[in-house]
């Protein structure tokens, strides 16, 4: 993949002739991107955003110990014989980097679990008010076309989603991102009746209205809508950690020359692929 805007580069230098003078496997260069970070080698390409790094510490902190590791990857590959070269470059990971990819497993851990205690308790359906008729939404729903089904979790009315949602989306073979729209108006629901928005936005009085009473629903659905972008953002972020964590595992898996399942353990040090 070609990323654009590239400002700057590390020259690698061509391996010694005493050795295979094209560049191998082994052998990675950095270059800093507008947005990010990208690193290189003949088999695995890397990048690490900018926004992610500015938004999660250990990522940030993953990328430098990354960045400051190439020049002695460069080094051993042009240094030792072919035989030598991936268990030099195992022990560079194993030093420099291993320390730093759990912490960002860790921190990426963390961040799932705020995030789903933050939305988990707007995602509770309130109590059954009538079970037949809740069953008849089931009955209905079920049947329907994948299409309809999603359709259906956009448009219909709000306590029909409840229904459906009383037994999960697994009974009706939805993924999670085809689900999330029914989430969301779950959420926006239960947090728009919540009581503490209601006591935090009152209406205060006005030129207009000088005795002003009640909540303030414009106000109210102003900060629905801002939490429903902030548990989007957190989810594309949580995305985003994912996808570069594996990234450094293919990254790891090109540089020392070992299956993916082996750089894995390598990085994290668990054996289950």
């Amino acid at each position: 993949m070609v990323r654009p805007f590239v400002t700057a580069a590390v020259a690698i230098a061509p391996f010694p002739s005493a050795f295979d003078n094209t560049p191998g496997p082994s052998s990675v260069y950095s270059v800093r991107l507008s947005d990010g970070l990208m690193l290189q080698t003949n088999g695995a390409q890397m990048i690490f955003t900018d926004a992610l790094q500015k938004a999660e510490p250990a990522m940030a902190a993953l990328a430098t110990a990354i960045e400051n590791v190439i020049p002695k990857l460069q080094s051993n590959a042009e240094t030792y014989a072919a035989a030598v070269i991936p268990a030099k470059q195992r022990d560079e990971i194993e030093r420099s980097v291993v320390p730093l990819y759990r912490r960002a497993l860790y921190a990426g851990v963390e961040r799932i679990e705020k995030n789903a205690k933050s939305t988990a308790k707007f995602e509770t359906p309130p109590p059954v008010k009538d079970a037949v008729l809740d069953q008849a939404v089931r009955d209905e729903f079920r049947p329907l076309t994948k299409a309809e089904k999603l359709k259906a979790l956009r448009d219909w009315p709000i306590e029909s989603i409840y229904a459906v949602h009383r037994v999960g989306r697994e009974a009706f073979g939805l993924s999670a991102d085809e689900y999330e729209a029914a989430l969301n108006r779950i959420r926006a629901a239960n947090l728009t009746a919540s009581d503490n928005l209601k006591t935090a936005f009152v209406k205060r009085p006005t030129l207009n209205d000088p005795i002003a009473f009640g909540s303030d629903e414009n106000a109210i659905e102003d900060y629905v809508q801002a939490a429903l972008v902030t548990w989007a953002n957190q989810r594309e972020m949580i995305d985003d950690m994912r996808t570069e964590l594996k990234q450094v595992v293919q990254f790891t898996s090109v540089v020392c020359e070992m299956p993916l399942k082996d750089a894995w353990t390598l990085l994290s040090g668990e054996t289950d692929a």
